[in-house]
This record gives C-alpha cells, sequence and structure tokens, in this order.
C-alpha cells in the first residue's frame, strides 16, 4: 500500500507540474485574449445596433463614427454603384457638408476611375503611408491635403458595389489600422449592401407587391416596438419594467440603464409631481392625460402628451402605462404663435391709442407755430415756446411707435450682415469700461442680404444695449451669425424655436449678465415691459426690435439661463424684395402759382393746412376722404402740381387713393402722412414712388420744408419731374 501510495505522489506532482505550465502559458495570452474579446464585443453590439437603423443615413452615419472611434481619420467617404441607377459617383460621405468637394475630387482627373482601377480586383484593403510616393495611377491627392490614405473595396457575393477612403493629413495610416478595416470588411460590406441596394430594391418591390401580403407576416408586437409612440410600463412604485424600442432610442439609453429606473428621473423636476399625482389616482381601465418635458440626456429636451392608463396583467399584477407622444414642434410652433398673437394684438392696441395721440398732436403743432408767428409780445411768444417744446417731446416719445424711432421710411439694399454687426457694435463701444469685451463669431458664408439697413442697425443698437446693461460694468457680449437651411418646417436646437422651410442668416447678441428669470421670458417683447434697456424708460426697446423683426417676416426668440447669462436669437429668411419701378410721365400746362390738394379726415387738420400753404402763396384743394380726393383730382388734375394724402381715412384709404390717383396721371407727386399705419403698406407706396413720407405731428416749418423741395424740380412749363427722397 504504501508502494503504490508513492508511485500516486510522484503522478500528483507531475501533474501539479504540467498543471502550473499550463497556467503559465496561458497568462502569458491572457492580455492577447482580453483585446480579442473586447474587439468582438464590440463588433457585436454595432452589429446588434445597426439592424435597428430605419435608412441609409442613419446606418452611415454610425458605421463612420465606429471606424472614426477605432482607426481615426480626418476625412472619409464611400464611392457606390446602385445598379441600373447609377449617375457618375454617388458619394456617402462622414461629413455631408463636404460631400460636393469629394464629388469634385472624383471627377477631377478621372480620379475616381484611377481608384475604382486600383481596388476592384482585391478583396482586401491597401494603405498608403505616404501618398506623395505613390505615383503609379497619379491620383490627385493635394485637392483633399492627404497625406496618408487606406482604399479598401466593397463587395458582396464577389459582386464589387464601390470603395472606400480614409485620409490623414498629417500622421500616417498604420498596418494594424488596416487591418482593422480588413477585419470588418465583410461587415461594412453587407451593410452598404442592406441599406443602399435594398432600400432602392424595396421602393421598386412595394409597387408591385400588395401591401396586404407584407402585412400578414407583420405581428402586432412589431407596430409597437418600432412605431412612433414611446411607450413604458411601470409598476405601482412607477418603476420601468418594460419599454419599446422607440422610446428606448429616443431618450438615448440602453435598455439595461432604463429597465429599473424611476420613470420620474426622466422627467423635468416641475413635471414630476403632475405625473406621479395622476398615476397614484389612476383606476384600471381609466384613461388620464398630461402633457411634460422629457430629458433625453445633454442639453436636448422633449415635449411629450402623456397617455397613461392601468391594466391588469394575468388577474395576478397591476401594471402603469404610459404611452408618450413627441410634440415638441408642435408645442413650440403653438408657444411662438400664441406670444406673436399677443404682442400683435397689444402692440395695435398701443398704436391705435399713439394714433389718437398723434391726431391731436398734429393739430396743436402748427397752431402754436403759427401763433408764434402771428404774435408780436415777445413774453407771450416765450411762453408759446415752452408749449411747443412740451408738444415736442409729447411727439418724439409718440414717434418711437413710427417707423422705429426713425424719421424717414427707407429703400432696401443689399448689405453684409457681418459687415453691419462690426461696424454697429464699435460705434457702441466707446466710453465702456475696459472689461466690457466684444467678442464676434461671424460666419464667412453668410451672402449678402437685400434688406433695410438702419432698420437691422437700430435692431443690433436695441439687443446690445439690452446686453451692455445686463452684463454692467464687467462682461462679455458675443455677436454670432450660421446660415440655417429648413428642409422642413420644424425646431431647431438648442434655440427651440419653429421655423418653416427655407433658407435663413441667424444673428445673435449673447452676453454674460445675470440673465432673465424663466417666468419673464415671454413678456419682455412687450410694450411698456418694465427692463433694463436705456429707451427713455419707456420699456419699449424689445417692442420696437419685435416689431423690426416682423416686418422683415423673421423671427426673433429669447433664451436665459439665471446666473449664465441672456442670447437673443434673429432669424431673417433670405429673399429677394421686389421692387416696383416708376414710370414717369410728364405733365403739360403752365401755372402762375404752385396748386396743392390735402386729402385728410381731420377737419382741423386740412383746415390748418390750408392756412399754412395759402400764406405760402399756394393755391389749396381740400378733401375729406380718399374717394371725395380722387373725384377732386379728376376735375383738377391739369392744375394740381403735389397732392397731400393721409394714409388711415373712411371710404377710401390713403393706399387706395394713391393707386386712383396714380393710374389717372402715373407721374403725379404724392407725399404720404400717418400718425398711424402698417410699415409695409408704407414702404410698398415708397417703393410705388410715393415722393416723400411725414410723420404726424409735424412743425410748419418740416412740411413747408418738404412740399417745396417736391416741386422744387417743376419747370415754369408744369412739366413735373421724378424726385428722390432725402435720404437722411
Amino acid at each position: 500500500m504504501f508502494e503504490q501510495l508513492h508511485v500516486l505522489g510522484r503522478e500528483i506532482a507531475q501533474l501539479e507540474c504540467y498543471v502550473k505550465s499550463s497556467f503559465e502559458t496561458l497568462d502569458n495570452h491572457f492580455q492577447a485574449y482580453i483585446e480579442q474579446i473586447n474587439l468582438l464585443s464590440s463588433l457585436i453590439e454595432f452589429q446588434r445596433k445597426v439592424v435597428h437603423y430605419r435608412t441609409p443615413e442613419d446606418m452611415s452615419e454610425a458605421a463612420f463614427n465606429y471606424v472614426d472611434d477605432n482607426v481615426g481619420f480626418d476625412e472619409a467617404f464611400l464611392c457606390l454603384d446602385i445598379g441600373s441607377e447609377k449617375s457618375g459617383n454617388n458619394v456617402v460621405a462622414a461629413d455631408q457638408a463636404k460631400k460636393s468637394l469629394y464629388e469634385r475630387f472624383l471627377n477631377e482627373d478621372d480620379n475616381g476611375t484611377r481608384l475604382r482601377r486600383m481596388i476592384e480586383d482585391k478583396d482586401l484593403g491597401m494603405i498608403l503611408s505616404n501618398v506623395d510616393q505613390f505615383q503609379s495611377d497619379q491620383i490627385s491627392w493635394q485637392m483633399l491635403e492627404a497625406k496618408s490614405a487606406i482604399v479598401f473595396p466593397l463587395r458582396v457575393q464577389g459582386k464589387f458595389l464601390g470603395f472606400g477612403v480614409m485620409i490623414r493629413r498629417r500622421n500616417p495610416f498604420l498596418l494594424n489600422q488596416l487591418s482593422f478595416i480588413n477585419l470588418i470588411l465583410g461587415m461594412l460590406s453587407l451593410l452598404v449592401f442592406q441599406h443602399y441596394y435594398l432600400f432602392h430594391l424595396k421602393r421598386k418591390l412595394f409597387k408591385q407587391v400588395k401591401l396586404q401580403k407584407v402585412l400578414e407576416k407583420v405581428t402586432f408586437a412589431e407596430y409597437f416596438d418600432q412605431g412612433p409612440l414611446f411607450i413604458y410600463s411601470l409598476d405601482q412604485r412607477g418603476t420601468i419594467l418594460h419599454a419599446n424600442n422607440a422610446a428606448l432610442e429616443r431618450i438615448n439609453r440602453e435598455k439595461a440603464l432604463v429597465v429599473g429606473e424611476s420613470f420620474m428621473s426622466f422627467l423635468a423636476e416641475a413635471d414630476r409631481k403632475p405625473v406621479e399625482n395622476l398615476l397614484n389616482r389612476l383606476q384600471l381601465g381609466e384613461l388620464r392625460f398630461s402633457q411634460g418635458k422629457m430629458l433625453p440626456g445633454g442639453s436636448e429636451e422633449l415635449i411629450c402628451d402623456f397617455y397613461m392608463t392601468k391594466m391588469e396583467l394575468h388577474d395576478r399584477f397591476n401594471l402603469n402605462i404610459i404611452f408618450a407622444v413627441d410634440v415638441t414642434d408642435k408645442f413650440y410652433q403653438q408657444q411662438l404663435e400664441q406670444r406673436n398673437r399677443v404682442l400683435d394684438s397689444v402692440g395695435q392696441v398701443a398704436r391705435r391709442l399713439n394714433s389718437q395721440l398723434n391726431d391731436l398732436l398734429s393739430v396743436a403743432v402748427p397752431h402754436v407755430s403759427l401763433l408764434q408767428a402771428r404774435l408780436e409780445d415777445p413774453q407771450d411768444s416765450s411762453s408759446l415756446k415752452a408749449v411747443e417744446s412740451a408738444l415736442d417731446k409729447t411727439g418724439s416719445m409718440a414717434r418711437k411707435f413710427l417707423n422705429y424711432d426713425m424719421t424717414d421710411i427707407e429703400r432696401p439694399m443689399r448689405i453684409q450682415l457681418n459687415d453691419l454687426l462690426r461696424d454697429t457694435a464699435m460705434g457702441l463701444q466707446d466710453g465702456l469700461p475696459g472689461s466690457v469685451r466684444f467678442e464676434f463669431s461671424l460666419d464667412p458664408g453668410i451672402p449678402q442680404l437685400k434688406t433695410f439697413p438702419r432698420r437691422l442697425t437700430q435692431l443690433v443698437k436695441i439687443l446690445t444695449q439690452n446686453s451692455l446693461e445686463a452684463v454692467g460694468n464687467k462682461g462679455t457680449v458675443r455677436y454670432t451669425t450660421q446660415l440655417v437651411f429648413r428642409k422642413k418646417s420644424g425646431v431647431i436646437r438648442p434655440q427651440y424655436i419653429h421655423l418653416p422651410k427655407g433658407r435663413f442668416i441667424e444673428f445673435a447678441v449673447h452676453d454674460t449678465g445675470g440673465g432673465i428669470p424663466a417666468d419673464e421670458l415671454n413678456d419682455i417683447f412687450r410694450p411698456f415691459y418694465s427692463n433694463k434697456i436705456k429707451n427713455d424708460s419707456l420699456g419699449m426697446g424689445l417692442f420696437i426690435a419685435y416689431s423690426i423683426v416682423k416686418d422683415l417676416n423673421g423671427e426673433i426668440i429669447a433664451r436665459s439661463n439665471e446666473g449664465l447669462g441672456s442670447s437673443f436669437y434673429v432669424y431673417i429668411p433670405i429673399e429677394e424684395v421686389r421692387e416696383t419701378p416708376r414710370k414717369v410721365v410728364p405733365q403739360n400746362g403752365e401755372r402762375r402759382r404752385p396748386s396743392i390738394l390735402i386729402v385728410d379726415d381731420e377737419y382741423t387738420i386740412r383746415e390748418m393746412l390750408e392756412d399754412i400753404f395759402s400764406d405760402q402763396h399756394f393755391n389749396v384743394h381740400t378733401a375729406g376722404d380718399g374717394k371725395e380726393g380722387v373725384e377732386l383730382f379728376k376735375q383738377h388734375q391739369d392744375e394740381i402740381d403735389l397732392v397731400i394724402l393721409d394714409m388711415v381715412m373712411p371710404h377710401m384709404g390713403g393706399k387706395e387713393a394713391f393707386n386712383e390717383i396714380r393710374a389717372l396721371n402715373p407721374s403725379q407727386k404724392v407725399i404720404m402722412m400717418s400718425g398711424f399705419s402698417k410699415e409695409e403698406d408704407l414702404q410698398e407706396l415708397m417703393m410705388a414712388g410715393v415722393v416723400a413720407f411725414m410723420s404726424k405731428p409735424f412743425q410748419v416749418k418740416e412740411i413747408v420744408t418738404r412740399v417745396k423741395k417736391a416741386l422744387q424740380d417743376v419747370p415754369s412749363n408744369g412739366s413735373a419731374q421724378e424726385i428722390h427722397q432725402d435720404p437722411a
């Protein structure tokens, strides 16, 4: 027995040595195994994700990102042949903004054909460590500023689908990076085939196969899993037990990171308690509704309509089911439309009241001037001057609602917005402390804009003054511009403003001030709102800014975080402003004294203007409304040199009367005056040939000067010449 135990001991010792040696060998290779396992795991995870992508664009973006994470490149694109639909080079780019550059590269010097010839008979990719030394095919790599490149074929079942190109500008590609590309080359080729070739094939098949046959094999679970609804199953504590794919994808979370978490943790803090209260009161079969904000991650937010119900599962468990619908676009569209409706209606009322004030001032101011001219007692004259000064200040205050506190209506012209922003900001920098800085991040690709430069300058000044007030004695005001192209209407992020389809120039003014409370953001554009803008304490600066933007057919939005500063974003559509050419037809007939027609529905204003121009030795005709004015013009059109028209009148307004008069005499000189009118109507009339515009109230000297200037080019035979408005 002892001999047998001795033999057994020797065998155990030998076995121990063998096991020890084996473990040493395994340990030597353990790190290599781990690296291979990690690579295999990442491949499996990537493949698991890509099967859920619904469009070729989603697939290509994910594939480029995966390759970039493991290899790293500066530029990358695929050149594909799409069967019978091939037309030139079909390019899929990692950066879609550079797609046209790659197309030019492939077409120039026939680079595409040379690359295809280089790689189409190979199964694996090839590395060009230094493209300058690779001269066999004379490819114009300098166009892409390339130093090193990897070129690889895309092939399925022996058929060449196209090729891919990756480029580096500094560090060359290494052999192990080429090995990684070759390792995943089959998977990349299959993805391209699946998402590009089958995408085109599927479009044809759906035209030939009846939809019913396709749907027969689709289960209801697929509808819910892949549909647009976000579906969450919760237990009675609000813990997520299940979420469909749409819900997982939209909140950018993996299933393992969602299941087991509280549903409330994915809601904005302000919405948690209301949703929780509804769930606690929910009864079996009952349906309740709420709206709230979800936080998918980062700075993004998602506005959802929540439909909540309770159901019993297998007569044992009660589940809360939440169906969430993404209504972010609709929410911000309605929010913007509601704000604009409120501001427009409030502004309309304010302008109407201002119109009444202007009518009173239009009577009072000229009469005071007339009294001053006729009084001989200097003491009485000084009293009238005090009244005149007070009326002038009142009129100045009222004019802030008229033409955005500018003296004249301007004509559109082409400008470079970046230059206007710099010039306006620099003009406001004088006198500021050195601790207040202006910064610029302006897109050099912004096209010229045909717009109203003085109006736009006024807008920039208001926004800048608002930011300067916010930063005080220390801080930064930053200006940014960029081109925004919307293929369809929707919300842009992170500004969260709803824009229609089209091309826009975005310019923004950012500051590092204390910010604006969230509950005040929708009110800051109201007229007379108490804000910090230095605007004669009237609180009309941002209302004027809003009015300017709306007249440019644009949108303006404010975004702010208390303690972090505020940003004002302005979006101006890129469109042509049409100008109506003026036709000039000479009038004939001599007149000894100038003759004018005054058309205004206010009797006191007509009487005052008649007195003024009678004193100036004019022949004066007056009418009480547009219709009467047109009839009077028909009777005396051969002798009338100038027509003065009020904009807002009963029976026929100034715009309609102007059109009637110009139809009778296309060269007739007309001056428009108004205390209240739509800015676009005034601009249209200036385009159509109105020689000047007068804001009510006005001084006697002012209107006499305007009338004489309009008539100064009329020769002795009465022929009316075209005269341009004074740009001042």
